[in-house]
């Protein structure tokens, strides 16, 4: 049972995928972006500079170590655990993991896709954290099965991405890129840190583009 103040899981209203939506056929790759200006395929995205200063890049270099590696994928396996768990952060999974208490998890597309946002004090870090495909969750599996690619834009930077994970990323976005300004605001010299495993990765590595090439 949960407490009467357990605060309310962020989510969409979206509903799960229709039957057309997993073995409808793909949509024309048209070169262009979603916005619906062409994407030349030449042109040069560059990283915004503002995002990760050179310095900052360089101590991230530099303190990187196969701990933090194994304690992400931890955190990232954590997030298989109950939604209603992680917002407590009390899960079977969680213990040991460091963060503090109630992050934010966000649920979209029906509850396929699944992101956290937490603090983790010891390490000064903001954590934004996808989850992969949950056995049984057919939205998930329907997702990932919409391996054709469409046109997507980072701010002014084009790209082909993944149509089933590119949805959810999109679905995701803006509340997880809200909690995530609003975690670094609050903690200005904390590192923002991404992980996710699986098709949770694979959100991780679109956050990262946006984070580099975007305007969130």
């Amino acid at each position: 049972p949960f407490s009467d103040d357990t605060p309310p899981l962020s989510h969409d209203d979206t509903p799960p995928l229709t039957r057309s939506e997993y073995y409808g056929p793909p949509p024309s790759r048209d070169r262009r972006s979603r916005s619906g200006s062409a994407i030349d395929s030449s042109e040069v995205c560059v990283a915004k500079a503002a995002v990760l200063p050179p310095d900052r890049a360089e101590l991230a270099k530099s303190t990187w170590e196969g701990s933090n590696a194994s304690l992400l994928l931890s955190l990232a396996g954590a997030l298989l655990c109950p939604p209603q768990r992680l917002l407590v952060w009390d899960c079977s999974r969680c213990g040991g993991l460091g963060l503090s208490r109630r992050p934010k998890v966000m649920l979209s597309d029906g509850g396929s896709f699944l992101a956290l946002v937490g603090v983790h004090e010891a390490l000064q870090w903001v954590v934004v954290a996808f989850r992969g495909s949950v056995d049984g969750n057919l939205g998930a599996w329907g997702r990932n099965l919409q391996c054709w690619t469409e046109a997507y834009r980072f701010g002014g930077c084009g790209a082909w991405i993944h149509r089933g994970w590119g949805l959810g990323y999109s679905k995701l976005r803006g509340r997880v890129w809200a909690a995530a300004v609003q975690a670094l605001s609050e903690h200005p010299q904390y590192r923002l840190v991404v992980t996710g495993h699986s098709a949770g990765g694979a959100l991780a590595s679109l956050f990262v583009a946006d984070a580099l090439y975007g305007e969130p």
